[in-house]
């Protein structure tokens, strides 16, 4: 995941540089890149599968 957020940061570091509405936006793509690699991760690993995430992930009905 750091490797994949620093090279990310790499192609970002411009957009820094503009006003706060592109700030915010390569903000957004470092979190979901951090992210992304993260869970590709998780299941490549096999610390979770995708049904289990969609089962953790389903709402419960409330009673």
């Amino acid at each position: 995941m750091a490797g994949v957020v620093w090279g990310t940061s790499g192609e970002v570091a411009p957009m820094m540089e503009g006003d706060m509405g592109t700030k915010i936006s390569g903000l957004l793509i470092l979190i979901v890149s951090g992210i992304g690699s993260y869970l590709m991760m998780i299941f490549a690993t096999g610390a979770l599968k995708p049904k289990e995430l969609k089962a953790l992930l389903k709402r419960k009905k409330s009673t």
